[in-house]
């Protein structure tokens, strides 16, 4: 038995009942992206993370100065290359 909306019932054959609601798609589908594995993404993007191996000597004397300094140790990294970098000359390229 059959029914629809307008409130009518049709009787269907025995092998169209199964078939009529297996190929019946929903009315509303809801369309997801799959989803990502692993950690959602930081601002790392836009500034990548830079690591280097320094001795306990030369990272005791840099800590000391960024805390004389009033700064973290990133920013104390980052102004030291800033200063390096404008200080030194440009030379041309040799190819």
């Amino acid at each position: 038995m059959l029914r629809v909306r307008a409130g009518r019932e049709f009787q269907l054959a025995a092998g169209l009942q199964l078939s009529y609601y297996r190929g019946m798609t929903k009315s509303i589908s809801v369309i997801r992206p799959p989803k990502k594995r692993g950690r959602p993404p930081t601002e790392a993007g836009e500034t990548p993370v830079m690591t280097l191996r320094v001795p306990k000597v030369i990272r005791d004397k840099f800590d000391r100065w960024a805390k004389d300094q009033g700064i973290d140790r990133s920013e104390a990294l980052r102004q030291l290359i800033e200063q390096a970098l404008a200080a030194t000359p440009k030379r041309g390229r040799k190819d």
